[in-house]
């Protein structure tokens, strides 16, 4: 079916998040004549060049492609693409005009979704997307790629903090990657407790900012801070706490726990180790 008349005011978005295309008055198979309906039908400001000729338009599929496009230019722009002061000029722009790249209007616009916009804006039909099921998987797959950056950036960021801290002093960048992969990374917000006191625990936190209060039935005992590790004995054995853990400032910890270092390789979880007990034996040594 060719709609003929996609533009934003037929397009609903449903409650639970669904899209819905609705006023299909106009519309056609894509092999059917125009249903003995001539002349220009439509929203002109959406249609695509072959169909705002003013004599038998040639309406296909790929129309109703373009007019999508229009609309995703305008949903990103917040303009349209081609504007005129009369429907002759509407009519000369979207025949032959280039529209404004969508960089200059925002420059935020992630590259692959503006060349997949202008390919569906393309004024040849054979060279815009051949079907919707193709627009929309270009459309996935840039999501997907944009995704993907957005996680390798927080990672890559995440590896910068950690690899400074006093506790990975002596591992390789490889290994620091692997113990990343073999535990959590959490923020928390000041107000959150980390670790309540009475709660059964098993893992080993290191402090890579922020700051928390160690309280032991509601009394201050101590600070922690960037460096500072916590929980040795709960990581070895398992326990309940005897203290509660409370945020100060937005604070980011690596949670380690002793089941998911077990498949980290056998060098990593010995580098580990060695630098765990290092940090337990300071803790003994100080008290």
């Amino acid at each position: 079916v060719v709609h003929r008349d996609i533009k934003p005011s037929n397009i609903l978005l449903t409650k639970t998040g669904g899209v819905r295309i609705i006023d299909f008055g106009i519309a056609q198979t894509a092999r059917s004549a125009l249903n003995g309906k001539r002349g220009l039908i439509g929203s002109p400001s959406y249609m695509a060049p072959e169909q705002i000729r003013e004599r038998d338009p040639e309406v296909t599929p790929q129309s109703d492609l373009f007019s999508l496009g229009v609309v995703m230019y305008e949903l990103l722009a917040g303009q349209r693409p081609f504007n005129g002061s009369d429907l002759n000029e509407l009519r000369r722009r979207i025949s032959w005009s280039t529209p404004l790249p969508l960089h200059r209007l925002r420059k935020d616009i992630p590259p692959p979704l503006e060349r997949i916009i202008f390919r569906a804006l393309d004024k040849d039909p054979a060279k815009r997307y051949q079907s919707g099921l193709e627009f929309a998987g270009d459309i996935t797959g840039a999501f997907r790629q944009l995704d993907r950056s957005v996680v390798d950036l927080a990672e890559q960021e995440r590896f910068n903090q950690t690899r400074k801290l006093k506790f990975f002093r002596k591992f390789s960048y490889p290994q620091v990657w692997e113990l990343m992969q073999a535990s959590q990374w959490c923020d928390y917000r000041a107000g959150e407790r980390i670790v309540t006191e009475g709660e059964m625990e098993d893992c080993f936190l290191i402090f890579v900012s922020g700051e928390v209060a160690v309280r032991q039935g509601g009394r201050l005992i101590r600070m922690l801070r960037r460096d500072d590790c916590f929980g040795e004995m709960a990581y070895l054995n398992g326990v309940r706490r005897t203290v509660t853990l409370e945020v100060v400032a937005p604070t980011a910890v690596v949670r380690v726990n002793a089941a998911l270092m077990e498949r980290a390789s056998l060098e990593c979880q010995l580098k580990f180790t060695q630098q765990f007990l290092y940090t337990l034996l300071e803790r003994l040594g100080a008290h």
